[in-house]
């Protein structure tokens, strides 16, 4: 790829206990920076490991961190990462990053953006929508698509956490779309 601007750098993670959603969700967003010609980097605890694979077919870097984001010594590997990348922007995604944590990447004099993608889907919802997602063949980027619009179901319903009913009304709602 001819990167004619400044990289950017992901710090997300994926594990079975944080969710899945936030590395999709920058796996989506580093698609997009990489249309307008910008190097995407991501710096990221996996597990399971295969889902590196993700992001290299993306064609985009990667390189493991050895903890979660938050997580013993994240941040001075973080911060180690970002002076050798220099960046000019750091996209953080995770349901519970610090306001010092961002400080501290902030002094660096770099851009930080930090996502809040807690969705807040309960159990039964979420694995109604993965056995949805699994039977329909769906990407990333269309797990994420529904889970806002299931988001979104439930902010207009008054309810703070993601019911299976929401997910049911967002893939009603998506599929009518298609048609």
């Amino acid at each position: 790829m001819d990167v004619k601007r400044g990289s950017i750098l992901f710090r997300c993670d994926a594990t079975p206990e944080q969710g899945y959603e936030p590395f999709y969700q920058c796996l989506s967003l580093a698609a997009s920076m990489q249309r307008r010609r910008r190097g995407t980097h991501f710096f990221s605890y996996l597990e399971p490991l295969s889902l590196a694979t993700n992001i290299h077919r993306g064609n985009n870097d990667w390189a493991a961190a050895e903890s979660v984001v938050g997580g013993p010594g994240d941040l001075d590997a973080t911060l180690r990462e970002v002076r050798k990348l220099a960046p000019s922007a750091v996209i953080v995604a995770a349901p519970s990053v610090s306001e010092e944590y961002l400080e501290e990447l902030t002094a660096t004099g770099t851009r930080v953006i930090c996502i809040d993608s807690h969705a807040g889907l309960d159990a039964t919802a979420t694995r109604f929508l993965q056995h949805a997602a699994e039977r329909l063949g769906w990407s990333g980027r269309r797990l994420h698509r529904v889970i806002k619009v299931a988001r979104t179901v439930a902010d207009l319903a008054g309810c703070a956490d993601v019911a299976s009913a929401h997910v049911a009304e967002a893939l009603q709602l998506q599929r009518a779309l298609q048609a």
